[in-house]
């Protein structure tokens, strides 16, 4: 229903629906001051993004042609546009708003059970002590976004024991990933372009995973890469075992960063079959993964039948280095002996 005057219009209980997409707002459009002014509420009964509006192919596959353009940490990655991001028109009006998701489905990200008190005000977006669930997961945060004289933006979140199985993929498919993760972190960036915006990215916090199975592609790209030590570990768990390794992991992990490059500090990973520590940079700009670790086999029968057949040494070095996407994976099985005996693996995507 529409009411009200030219300066004062009142839209209630609007329902938008497409497909299995759901949408009810009520708004206020306020003009009294001569700076328009949305006020009201807006549920998201059900929005998949992605249906909405699929990405486009043709331009993620040329991104990640020029991304996989080059093997060596000597470029910044093309994949990141250096286009101004227009943001023009969040100047234009002030807002108030109460937001609810019910479900929301974007890029890869799942969300439910969201609310959050918005407001814009002159061009800076603000949601403060915002809650919900992130896969699976409770979350709560805080965003402000300043969109001028260029773009700034603040996030801290709090997530608590998501869903591996939801990451990153397609609910209607079951998952073979299996664990739990938490993860807390406080990010800045600022700039105007995404380029930018990743060239300045800075933060800290805190990751860490209990009883995680990786027997599926996927996960979402932020998480495969603070899980590239797992993967690493259950591509020498198969080695021994002559398969893929099926051992549940535990993960630990603090990370820092400043200006698109975020260290990993003494990773601790843990399961039946063996134990590691790693450390490293994740460089976002040059889209490159460069950690290095040690793996020692837990003393029980399993890994003793593996060391006797493939003369491995109690403690193996580890290196995990390239592309974020697609980085090799070598192992040093020489026991600290002349000549090296290197392993290389390539790690699953």
């Amino acid at each position: 229903m529409v009411s009200g005057r030219e300066e004062n219009i009142r839209i209630s209980d609007l329902i938008a629906e497409i497909g299995t997409n759901r949408i009810v707002t009520s708004i206020s459009y306020i003009r009294a001051s001569g700076r328009p002014r949305l006020a009201g509420d807006v549920v998201l009964a059900n929005f998949d993004f992605d249906q909405l509006f699929p990405p486009d192919a043709t331009q993620q596959l040329a991104r990640n042609s020029r991304s996989r353009s080059h093997r060596d940490y000597d470029a910044v990655s093309a994949r990141w546009a250096r286009e101004p991001i227009d943001t023009t028109g969040l100047s234009s009006f002030d807002a108030k708003l109460e937001v609810t998701v019910e479900h929301l489905s974007i890029r890869g990200l799942d969300v439910d059970q969201f609310e959050a008190r918005l407001s814009l005000d002159d061009g800076v977006i603000t949601a403060e002590d915002w809650q919900g669930k992130f896969y699976g997961g409770d979350a709560v945060g805080n965003f402000v976004l300043r969109a001028k004289p260029f773009i700034d933006t603040q996030l801290d979140i709090s997530v608590s024991d998501a869903d591996i199985g939801r990451f990153g993929g397609d609910l209607s498919k079951p998952s073979k990933a299996s664990g739990k993760v938490s993860f807390n972190g406080q990010f800045s960036s600022s700039g105007v372009s995404q380029r930018d915006l990743i060239a300045s990215l800075a933060g800290q916090g805190r990751f860490s995973g209990l009883d995680i199975g990786l027997n599926s592609k996927g996960q979402g790209l932020a998480f495969k890469t603070l899980l590239a030590p797992v993967r690493a570990l259950n591509q020498i768990g198969g080695l021994f075992t002559g398969g893929s390794s099926q051992g549940l992991v535990t993960i630990d992990t603090d990370f820092f960063g400043q200006e698109g490059i975020f260290t990993l500090s003494n990773a601790a990973l843990d399961s039946h079959f063996y134990a590691g520590s790693f450390s490293g940079t994740v460089d976002l700009l040059r889209w490159w993964l460069n950690i290095e670790g040690r793996v020692s086999l837990e003393a029980n029968t399993l890994a003793q039948l593996a060391g006797e057949r493939f003369k491995m040494p109690s403690l193996v070095p580890v290196i995990i280095r390239g592309p974020l996407d697609l980085p090799s994976i070598t192992i040093d099985t020489s026991n600290g002996t002349a000549p090296k005996k290197l392993l290389e693996l390539s790690a699953p995507s």
